[in-house]
């Protein structure tokens, strides 16, 4: 239904494709133009709702706004495009420049500031890694540690969104302080620690 709709979505360059839609599991990014109606696509929601007998979570919805900062402040001032006649219901949350939203679990914004979605992770890290010190593991419990808990936190943000060399500093920073339990003087560099068993 959305990609037989009037919505023109977003042009993609050097084809006659436009992107109008994206699914994954129970998630849905839609992709408007600046010419594009809000009430174009809730109608085609609801009729969509009706007809399938499933329940579409408006209350979850969010507008990013892209493109130039005038067009992006205007929306999120009027509630509207330049060009939209219809307003975005009040209901519906408008990003601001400098707040982000989950999409596929990565960060979402349109903030410069790169090690913005790792701040929530870093904090996570801290947590498990203080909990799991206070039981006072083995190295090579702590070494499973690691693995579980900072590698897995960090593995799909790092896919989606990459990791910045400051963001891999401050995790290397957690983990040597974690396995040398923040000794000042320890008996084993971290070099020799993290070598392959057969190595050290």
């Amino acid at each position: 239904m959305i990609r037989d709709s009037d919505l023109k979505g977003f042009d993609i360059p050097d084809t006659n494709e436009r992107l109008v839609v994206q699914l994954f599991a129970d998630d849905t990014t839609i992709y408007m133009s600046e010419g594009d109606e809000f009430l174009t696509l809730t109608d085609i929601l609801d009729k969509w709702c009706l007809a399938s007998r499933a329940k579409f979570n408006k209350n979850k919805s969010v507008v990013i706004p892209v493109g130039a900062v005038d067009a992006r402040q205007f929306l999120i001032a009027n509630r509207k495009t330049q060009t939209a006649r219809t307003s975005v219901p009040a209901s519906v949350k408008i990003l601001n420049d400098d707040e982000t939203t989950r999409m596929l679990g990565a960060q979402v914004d349109n903030d410069k500031n790169a090690a913005h979605p790792w701040t929530p992770v870093l904090e996570k890290i801290d947590s498990v890694l203080q909990r799991w010190l206070a039981k006072h593991p083995t190295l090579e419990g702590k070494k499973l540690l690691v693995q579980w808990f900072p590698g897995g936190m960090m593995l799909f943000l790092a896919m989606a969104q990459g990791m910045l060399k400051e963001v891999e500093e401050q995790v290397n920073r957690r983990i040597r302080n974690f396995i040398l339990e923040e000794d000042g003087s320890p008996r084993v560099g971290m070099n020799t620690i993290i070598r392959p068993k057969n190595e050290g």
